[in-house]
């Protein structure tokens, strides 16, 4: 193997380690994604719930 051919190998190689590094980080991004979207919709029950007892509690006094 010429110098030539090294150097287009290890560049190769690299290539392909970068691709396989960002799928893995975008496949984790999307699972912290997820678990985000879990919390925030857990959050906005906790608001709605607090909210409807207001009301309620309001409504009653009146």
């Amino acid at each position: 193997m010429n110098l030539e051919e090294k150097a287009n190998y290890i560049k190769q190689e690299i290539e392909e380690l970068y691709n396989s590094q960002t799928i893995s980080i975008n496949e984790r991004v999307n699972e912290y994604q997820k678990e985000w979207d879990k919390i925030g919709a857990e959050i906005l029950k906790c608001y709605q719930s607090i909210f409807t007892i207001d009301v309620d509690a309001t409504s009653k006094r009146l």
